[in-house]
């Protein structure tokens, strides 16, 4: 894999937390940012006003740009890539059939038909971490969980149709080996040291600080070891319980997770302990 150190890349699916938080990272650097959603920025700062505990998106700054494209149009997708070197898909829809299927496997299709057609040099697909959902043959009672274990989606829809988007990722990354792909893992965002009023503040075993999410994605970037035709990383934090951790992520892209999320499992405090 050739880093990309510099460049045009582009967000689609930018208007959620996750869009914030590369936004705020790499509005500084050599990157520009082409932001894509299916909405006006208007408009998803006014969505985002109505969410507490997630990092958000204020205004965007040059030469950085906001496009308003739909994921499910491959025409749409092919114009937003044009002239881009890099590409992060954070597209999903979690609760609607239809749009589910159009987002999450359909966009999924297009994003890699049109990256071959532009020439993209490195894709970062996201998804979610699918291996303990719910007891249908998973990975619940398991620890030291690889990051390319085998997905457990279940039946729910979102984890389903992502699923479903991935192996379309896959199937266009071993035909196409000029493709650099890589996929980020991720399940339970939240801030490091700030409860945010979900499940009693409990930390799960899959849990990633918003402070050191940004960093992973640039380090997604900036890679130049050898990888799979699709290399898939867990992007979380290294707890303490052991079932998940980020070392291959440390290894291949040089990201380390900075936060542990300790002060939400400390028994003691200043005893010496």
């Amino acid at each position: 894999m050739a880093s990309i150190i510099q460049g045009r890349v582009c967000i689609l699916g930018a208007g959620g937390p996750v869009g914030a938080v590369i936004y705020k990272k790499f509005k500084k650097t050599k990157y520009v940012l082409r932001l894509v959603d299916n909405k006006p920025l208007k408009e998803i700062i006014n969505l985002q006003n109505k969410i507490k505990h997630v990092p958000k998106i204020t205004s965007i700054e040059k030469p950085h740009e906001w496009i308003v494209a739909d994921i499910s149009s491959y025409e749409q997708i092919l114009s937003v890539l044009d002239g881009c070197d890099g590409v992060i898909n954070l597209t999903v829809n979690r609760d609607e059939v239809d749009i589910a299927f159009e987002v999450n496997v359909i966009g999924a299709f297009n994003l890699m038909r049109a990256s071959i057609e532009k020439n993209i040099k490195r894709i970062i697909q996201t998804g979610p971490a699918t291996v303990h959902p719910r007891f249908e043959g998973d990975y619940y009672y398991d620890y030291h969980i690889p990051d390319e274990t085998p997905s457990r989606p279940g039946t729910d829809l979102y984890p389903l149709t992502k699923n479903l988007g991935s192996d379309i990722i896959n199937a266009f990354a071993l035909e196409y080996p000029e493709l650099d792909v890589i996929t980020f893992l991720l399940s339970r965002l939240r801030y490091a040291n700030r409860k945010d009023g979900r499940d009693d503040d409990v930390v799960i075993a899959y849990s990633t600080a918003w402070e050191d999410l940004g960093e992973a994605f640039l380090c997604g970037f900036k890679s130049e070891e050898k990888m799979e035709a699709n290399e898939i990383f867990h992007i979380c934090g290294n707890l303490p319980m052991s079932k998940y951790n980020s070392k291959k992520a440390g290894k291949l892209l040089g990201w380390y997770p900075k936060h542990n999320f300790s002060k939400f499992y400390s028994l003691y405090k200043n005893n010496g302990r």
